[in-house]
C-alpha cells in the first residue's frame, strides 16, 4: 500500500533512532496480521505463537513496520495452501533479550539471492521496491540487535531477530 510504502521511506530515509517504551508484542502481531488479511491468499494461513508473556523495551512504530514486512514477504513466497508463522519469545538467562522468528512455507529464497536481500532496493519480485527487508535491517541494527535468516528452496524461509533489553526512554 502507499501507506507501507511511505513508511518504509521514512524509516528507510535517516539513520534512525529507536525510542523504546514497554509494549506488548503480542499487539503488534495481532496489529499486523489484520493489516495483512488484505494482502493474504485464500487459504494461507497465519499463525502466531507467544511463548510466556510478551512485553518488552521496544521502538512500536518501528517494530511494527518491521513484522508487516517480514510478514508481507512470507505471503508473497507461499501458495494458497501454505502458512507465515511468527513466534515470540522472551530470553530471561543473562541478559533479557527478545526472540523474534517469523517463518513461512514458501518458495524459499535461492542461495545466489541470499547475501543481497538486505541490500536497500534489491528485490526478485516484479512489482517490489527492495526496500522491505533493508527496513527490517534498519530497524534491527536502531534496536542493538541481531537477524539470521536461513532458507531452502521450495520449503521456505526463516528470519531470527534477537533484540536486547534496554532502557526505556524518559517521557516529557
Amino acid at each position: 500500500t502507499l501507506d507501507n510504502l511511505l513508511t518504509n521511506m521514512l524509516i528507510f530515509s535517516g539513520a534512525p533512532e529507536a525510542r523504546r517504551k514497554n509494549s506488548d508484542m503480542r499487539e503488534i502481531v495481532e496489529d499486523t496480521f489484520v493489516i495483512a488479511t488484505t494482502h493474504r491468499k485464500d487459504g494461507v494461513t497465519l499463525r502466531a505463537v507467544y511463548e510466556g508473556p510478551a512485553d518488552f523495551a521496544f521502538d512500536p512504530a518501528m517494530v511494527r513496520q518491521m513484522m508487516i514486512n517480514l510478514v508481507f514477504n512470507g505471503l508473497d513466497a507461499v501458495d494458497e495452501c501454505g502458512t507465515v508463522s511468527v513466534r515470540v519469545s522472551i530470553e530471561q538467562g543473562g541478559p533479557r533479550r527478545m526472540r523474534i522468528e517469523v517463518k513461512d512455507t514458501g518458495s524459499g529464497i535461492n542461495e545466489a539471492d541470499i547475501d543481497r536481500i538486505f541490500d536497500p532496493f534489491y528485490t526478485t519480485k516484479e512489482r517490489g521496491t527492495g526496500l522491505g527487508l533493508a527496513i527490517v535491517s534498519t530497524v534491527v541494527n536502531a534496536h542493538k540487535g541481531t537477524l539470521e535468516v536461513s532458507s531452502t528452496p521450495g520449503e521456505g524461509t526463516l528470519f531470527v531477530i534477537t533484540m536486547p533489553e534496554q532502557a526505556v526512554e524518559a517521557s516529557i
